[in-house]
């Protein structure tokens, strides 16, 4: 659980501060497969690493 909660904050800084594409940043993570990081994130944040992105992204840009 712990190295989960690590991956998943670590990949929060990634999807806001890199132009990393998901498969790029399951990949250097470790996830086994872009949709077992999806599957992953989604667990613990309650939205996909897109809509974290898309929703972060435009709130500090506006």
């Amino acid at each position: 659980m712990y190295i989960n909660h690590k991956k998943i904050q670590e990949s929060k800084h990634l999807l806001l501060f890199t132009e990393l594409s998901l498969k790029e940043i399951s990949g250097l993570l470790h996830y086994s497969s872009q949709s077992h990081f999806v599957h992953t994130f989604k667990q613990f944040m309650g939205i996909t690493p897109g809509e974290f992105r898309n929703e972060n992204l435009t709130y500090h840009f506006e």
